[in-house]
Parts: C-alpha cells; structure tokens; sequence
C-alpha cells in the first residue's frame, strides 16, 4: 500500500501546488480575521474607557457640587 500511494502522493506536483496555495490563502484569511479581532478590541477597550471617564468626571461634578 506505501509503495504504490507514495509515488502517487509525489509524482502529483500540482497537489502539492494546490495545498500551498491554500496554505497561503488560509494564512492570509486568518491574518485578515486577526487585524479585525484587534480592531474590534481596540474600538471596545476605548468606548469603556470613554465610559468610565465620563463616569468619573459626573461622579467627581456631584461630589464638588454637592
């Protein structure tokens, strides 16, 4: 079974092409969905900063106030 699947498996250059490419492809996308994920998480992290501030700020103007 080795014997005759393994010349097949090599002799065929053009699967061994077409699975680099998707390699490629598959790094690429997951490249792309990781710059989202960061993105996504950046954009959260300051809308809860922004938040809080504005939280605090409130919080601070009572207390001064009151």
């Amino acid at each position: 079974m080795l014997k005759n699947w393994r010349p097949q498996h090599l002799g065929t250059t053009e699967k061994i092409g077409g699975t680099l490419i998707k390699r490629e492809e598959e790094k690429r996308r997951h490249g792309k969905k990781q710059i989202v994920v960061v993105v996504v998480v950046v954009v959260v992290v300051e809308v809860v900063i922004e938040v809080v501030v504005v939280v605090v700020v409130e919080v601070v103007v009572v207390v001064v106030v009151v």
